[in-house]
């Protein structure tokens, strides 16, 4: 039961970490770019050429964080949505598991422990034992890949109010500069 909803796991897991991965290096790449615009015109533009420059790097930045934080948004969505499945997983087979073991003590009064309808039994309670054990191992992997990208979304979280202030501040600076020019 549990196998097939890691294996699911696993697969969104790799999606997404191959779209952040494309994401951060198209950031990166961005950021290259613009530290370059930036850097041309803080040698030989004006302080106004300089603080847009800026400005563009900043909003191509917050750009991208804000499509990285989304990313990650829909992720952990899927993980919560992927954890819900495996507790209703384990309660369902846990339910069954405690159905089976009256079952079986049904079966030692009626029949003796040694018959064939406890043994079948027994077989049968052994197998869902260990999908209930495995399950408790799926749902510690789940819970530590939420915990991960929760952790890395709120970073991006943090980066993207860091960027938005200095956005905000460049802004106020642009338009004193650009005040200061027409006096």
């Amino acid at each position: 039961m549990g196998s097939g909803v890691n294996v699911r796991i696993g697969a969104n897991t790799t999606e997404f970490q191959r779209a952040m991965r494309e994401m951060s290096q198209s950031l990166k790449a961005n950021s290259s770019e613009l530290n370059v615009a930036s850097e041309r015109a803080r040698l030989f533009g004006s302080s106004t050429d300089y603080l847009s420059a800026q400005v563009s790097s900043l909003t191509a930045k917050l750009e991208a964080q804000n499509s990285m934080f989304s990313m990650q948004q829909d992720y952990v969505a899927m993980l919560r949505t992927d954890l819900e499945s495996l507790a209703e997983t384990q309660a369902t087979l846990s339910t069954t598991l405690e159905e089976l073991n009256a079952e079986r003590q049904q079966a030692i009064a009626e029949y003796g422990a040694e018959s064939e309808e406890v043994q079948a039994l027994d077989a049968t309670i052994a197998e869902l034992n260990a999908e209930y054990t495995a399950l408790e191992g799926n749902i510690a992997r789940a819970n530590s890949r939420l915990d991960s990208a929760t952790i890395k979304m709120n970073n991006t979280e943090a980066s993207m109010l860091r960027t938005q202030a200095s956005l905000n501040s460049v802004n106020k600076e642009l338009a004193t500069a650009k005040l200061d020019n027409f006096s």
